[in-house]
């Protein structure tokens, strides 16, 4: 393997910010080091492969102008800004991969629409959030495998911008814990559109300060989207497991693991106005949820669409709260509650609410706070 090309201090006695860095409009760097700058490697279209960036008093690496970055099997480290970041690019499929990012004063901020692949990089003890995006272009592609992201001291994952549709977020196989901030935070996917797809699988999202995963939208601004969370472990975080607030498309939550969580265990919330109540499925299967420690602990449901909810499945117990609570104010719908174990929970081992007519069967409901409270109001007669 070829030596290293090293750009650095030509002082003795290295420090942060002892000569300006390199900056190249268009570059492609191979096995070098920029150590000791005031903002490490800098330009528009950049492309990078066995790098080391560190101990700058900026960034390490920079792509600005509307550019791009490629960054593989690299080291970021010990720079005083953000490790990686981004304002603004002008095309899509950006590479992220196999990169170690630490210690930096935050890990990566991509301040961009275009999508990107961002897989196996080790994001860790950062003074921010460890992967920050902004991911607000209409159909573009973020895919977001593999990673290690810990320790930093903002969130983990979060994309902050608004408002693209027909995206596709593909989230799967990460392991984001011990993040103060946060695990994973989706703000406004699939803005206000049924179109494109929100994939969360197999996801370790632990002992994070605040959430596991939350996906936000507003009562009148909801995101969208098919939302598939799947197979993800998701525990000991301070506050909720998954809060997923004003979201207006069809739903799945299937097999995941969600406990010992200091907030509610699985909430959705899908109480929207009028013009974005389209969901027509709400699938929540398989999943385990105990130990939680909110009000609402076990499995919440509230929304205002004409699909017909399915609880199935479910293993509820231990929760400090509600087991399983699922509400329709608006739309005169059947909801389907079957095979679901409901054990030992504080609260209400089955509440429903509103417009919902329940069709309940096939569970145990055993050592809750009360039974079953099945409320059916017919709003039209009242």
């Amino acid at each position: 393997e070829a030596e290293p090309v090293v750009f650095t201090s030509s002082d003795q006695a290295g420090r942060a910010g002892q000569w300006g860095g390199i900056y190249a409009k268009n570059g492609t760097f191979e096995h070098v080091v920029v150590e000791y700058s005031s903002y490490g490697l800098k330009g528009r279209y950049l492309d990078v492969d066995n790098g080391v960036f560190r101990q700058s008093s900026g960034e390490g690496l920079r792509s600005e102008g509307s550019g791009s970055l490629n960054l593989k099997n690299s080291q970021v480290y010990e720079n005083s800004s953000w490790g990686v970041y981004m304002n603004g690019a002008d095309r899509d499929g950006m590479v992220f991969e196999n990169n170690i990012i630490k210690d930096n004063g935050g890990g990566v901020s991509l301040n961009m629409g275009r999508g990107f692949s961002f897989k196996n990089n080790e994001v860790i003890k950062n003074s921010n959030h460890g992967l920050y995006f902004n991911g607000s272009e209409g159909s573009r592609t973020y895919v977001i495998e593999g990673n290690t992201i810990k320790n930093n001291t903002g969130k983990g994952i979060v994309k902050e911008g608004c408002c693209g549709s027909s995206q596709t977020f593909k989230i799967k196989d990460n392991e984001v814990a011990d993040n103060s901030g946060g695990g994973i935070k989706l703000q406004y996917p699939n803005y206000r559109s049924d179109s494109g797809t929100t994939e969360i699988n197999g996801n370790k999202l632990v002992s994070n300060g605040s959430f596991g995963l939350y996906v936000e939208g507003w009562e009148w601004d909801p995101s969208g989207g098919k939302l598939t969370v799947t197979d993800n472990t998701i525990q000991k975080n301070t506050g909720d497991g998954i809060y997923v607030r004003y979201h207006q498309s069809d739903v799945e939550f299937s097999g995941n693991l969600i406990e010992e969580n200091g907030g509610n265990g699985l909430h959705l919330n899908k109480n929207n106005r009028d013009n974005s109540r389209t969901s027509k499925s709400i699938i929540i299967k398989e999943n385990t949820v105990r130990k939680n420690n909110g009000g609402e602990s076990g499995i919440t449901v509230y929304y205002r669409s004409k699909a017909a909810v399915q609880i199935l499945d479910n293993v509820v117990e231990e929760g400090s709260g509600y087991g399983l609570r699922i509400e329709n104010d608006s739309d005169g719908v059947t909801g389907t509650i079957t095979g679901n174990i409901v054990k030992n929970n504080q609260g209400i081992g089955l509440r429903t609410n509103g417009k919902l007519l329940p069709k309940v069967s096939g569970n145990t409901f055993d050592g809750n706070g009360n039974g079953l409270e099945l409320i059916y109001t017919d709003l039209n007669a009242s």
